[in-house]
């Protein structure tokens, strides 16, 4: 069982098509060796994160892993990501045979220029 601090809240994440849209729109991107992460102003509120992985990206099974491996870096970034920020990561081909410390080290990477650029007051 999760404990209340290590949980995933739907408050956390991008849902529906129309959040998944938006991002399209006047958002910053940087890519990664197997990731594209999009960012940009959300609403009020903690960060989330939204993940695309295509069927060109791996089978089922590979799919479910690097979405669980993102969530995981993302719940544990927290303290990198600014309050109020969508993030979207979508994953590209190879990532489904990454190991955890190099899906780590790239999305840390990434989510340390969300941070960087709103500290020095870049508002995409």
């Amino acid at each position: 069982m999760i404990s209340q601090g290590q949980s995933f809240p739907k408050r956390a994440r991008l849902r529906s098509r129309g959040q998944f849209l938006q991002m399209r729109n006047g958002a910053r991107r940087h890519r990664c060796d197997h990731f594209l992460v999009v960012w940009k102003a959300g609403p009020p509120g903690p960060a989330r994160l939204g993940l695309t992985v295509s069927r060109k990206v791996a089978g089922a099974v590979g799919r479910n892993r690097v979405k669980r491996l993102a969530r995981e870096v993302f719940r544990r970034s927290g303290e990198l990501l600014p309050p109020a920020v969508d993030v979207l990561v979508i994953v590209q081909r190879g990532a489904d045979r990454q190991d955890f410390s190099s899906v780590w080290r790239q999305l840390r990477e990434a989510f340390g220029k969300i941070s960087a650029g709103s500290a020095a007051g870049c508002r995409p």
